[in-house]
């Protein structure tokens, strides 16, 4: 499974008394919602498990925003075993944090076939056409790895390791090839200097 990146991401709304609500993926990338409760405390829902969704399949990322009227627009993706992650769509609704607190399991999501990508960021608009809260959908755009790429990060590494094993070597070679010129060099210094041997005198 592939390791979660989503950890510590994090969306902002406000709930019907303008008070703030955050949607925030866990250390284990599990979805929560962090409100603020009746009695003026902060409160947690795990939406996961309201979701039916596995400890094991942690949600990568993240996205949500909100229109002028409160309504609220949610999109996740999931990963999957060897797969690529699914993205849900969660229907508009409502600010209300009753309505927020009371999603169970995948019904009131919208998802299909797709892409086999891994989502690393969904970037996502509010939407105010006026055609209410259950028909507004808001435009979303994926920042997605393709598995092509995670291939070519890994064959790009190698060739780097294999393009500085060679650089390394040629610098040794030019290393050798100056000691090796400066050993010349003090070898003629030397043989210039060197008392030339006199021929015997004649008798």
């Amino acid at each position: 499974m592939p390791e979660s990146s989503g950890q510590g991401k994090f969306a902002v709304v406000r709930d019907e008394d303008q008070q703030l609500m955050t949607f925030a993926l866990d250390h284990q990338g599990l979805l929560c919602l962090i409100f603020r409760g009746s009695k003026g405390h902060n409160e947690l829902a795990n939406l996961s498990q309201k979701f039916g969704f596995s400890a094991k399949r942690p949600i990568r990322t993240l996205a949500a925003s909100q229109n002028v009227d409160g309504t609220i627009h949610l999109v996740f993706a999931l990963q999957q075993d060897v797969k690529a992650d699914q993205l849900y769509v969660l229907r508009p609704m409502t600010s209300r944090i009753a309505d927020c607190t009371s999603l169970s399991g995948t019904a009131d999501f919208y998802t299909g076939p797709q892409w086999d990508i891994h989502i690393r960021e969904i970037l996502l608009a509010s939407s105010n056409d006026g055609s209410g809260p259950t028909k507004t959908h808001p435009q979303l755009h994926l920042v997605f790895e393709h598995n092509a790429s995670e291939k070519f990060g890994k064959i790009m590494g190698t060739y780097n390791s294999a393009s500085k094993a060679v650089v390394d070597t040629l610098q040794n070679v030019e290393e050798a090839k100056k000691v090796m010129a400066n050993s010349l060099a003090e070898l003629i210094t030397l043989l210039r200097t060197w008392p030339m041997p006199q021929p015997p005198s004649g008798g």
